[in-house]
């Protein structure tokens, strides 16, 4: 075999010893007096260099990610900086989260510092102020979230134009927390609002970014839940959707979004702690409801994007619905509409699946056992 020919990347040792230099005298020892110095020195050597780009050694991209979190600090330190120099900064944040894959931690922390400067100049740059603060909770779910659980699931759904339109097009519906029947949903957008200043900026980003789908657990035959039926499929006027949610897309990072599936813990004991508390854990903070809430054995897919704005959102769900449940008192109109859309389509549960045809039941009195409930198949009226 011949030589290779691949170069190894040659290290720019000036420009090593430099910032090894830089973080020896400002990295966690930052203060007003030395802020400004701090922001000129790195400007004047890494203004218009990337250092990923000299060596990609993680030790190294290590310690230029500590650069900019030290950079972003002296700027927020210093009271004479202007909007040009926040601005500097959102670019070199930009191309450093763009051109290094993961580092979540580190991303994370460079946003929420963006954020705080922008704010600190003013009120009117709080909008710029909230598109850093979006980054930095889609980094924050992105770094605590590792799971890739994607179950099968029912949910319970009121016929309408809205639902044929997600039917039609594979999408779920999805709506922010602050649409929700319980108050204390979701805990944090509560937390945040405590804070009248940066808090508030970041619950806004909440607010639009973060849509939530909730779902029944799967056990003990889902589509039979009475309470379910009553509270969210329109007294029995509406269908049941079994999912299967393993062809969801959980981590698109570079279109800024991140989602994932977590069973509801209900506990009325760990709900009150916040009452006394401004930090809440990831978990709690999405998937933790009141013990009254527990007969809806809730499993809930939350997802957030940066591109959002308004309560609800959809996300793409091509082959995901196995089975739609007719309620007692579905309409013959709506059976026969949610029939015609769906009789063509399938639910795969991977990608190699050739895939295999959506099934159709209707529920029914179950005349051996007075107040029990039992499905029987759909059978569709020839027309």
């Amino acid at each position: 075999m011949g030589k290779s020919h691949i170069q190894p990347v040659k290290i720019d040792m000036q420009l090593l010893n430099a910032l090894n230099h830089y973080l020896e005298r400002y990295f966690n020892k930052l203060k007003e007096s030395n802020a400004k110095q701090a922001t000129e020195e790195f400007n004047e050597q890494w203004m218009k260099l990337s250092f990923l780009n000299v060596d990609n050694t993680k030790d190294n991209q290590s310690k230029y990610a500590n650069a900019l979190i030290t950079l972003s600090e002296a700027i927020y330190f210093r009271n004479d900086s202007t909007k040009k120099d926040i601005e500097r900064l959102t670019e070199i944040i930009h191309k450093y989260t763009t051109n290094c894959k993961y580092n979540y931690g580190i991303k994370q922390t460079l946003f929420y510092k963006l954020g705080m400067c922008w704010h600190k100049i003013g009120k009117e740059y709080d909008d710029l102020a909230l598109c850093a603060f979006k980054k930095y909770v889609l980094y924050l779910l992105l770094r605590a979230n590792n799971s890739v659980y994607q179950p099968t699931a029912f949910a319970f759904k009121k016929c309408s134009t809205y639902l044929y339109q997600s039917l039609i097009n594979d999408e779920l519906n999805m709506s922010s927390p602050t649409t929700f029947n319980d108050p204390f949903d979701c805990p944090i957008i509560e937390l945040l609002n405590q804070d009248k200043e940066i808090g508030a900026i970041i619950s806004k980003a909440y607010k639009e970014c973060l849509k939530v789908a909730c779902f029944v657990t799967s056990e003990s035959k889902g589509y039979l839940n009475e309470i379910m039926w009553a509270h969210y499929a329109d007294s029995h006027s509406g269908i049941c959707i079994k999912y299967h949610l393993n062809n969801i897309h959980l981590c698109e990072e570079h279109q800024g979004r991140v989602a994932f599936f977590t069973n509801v813990k209900y506990s009325n004991e760990e709900l009150r702690k916040y009452s006394n508390m401004d930090t809440i854990t990831l978990k709690d903070a999405f998937f933790l409801k009141g013990k009254s809430w527990e007969y809806e054995n809730e499993i809930r897919l939350v997802n957030y994007n940066i591109n959002n704005r308004c309560n609800f959102s959809s996300i793409p769900i091509q082959n995901c619905i196995e089975a739609i449940y007719f309620g007692l008192r579905c309409s013959s109109k709506d059976k026969a509409t949610i029939f015609n859309i769906m009789k063509k389509k399938k639910y795969k549960q991977n990608e190699k699946d050739t895939g295999k045809p959506v099934q159709f039941f209707e529920i029914i009195k179950d005349d051996n056992l007075f107040g029990q409930l039992k499905i029987i198949p759909y059978q569709a009226k020839q027309s």
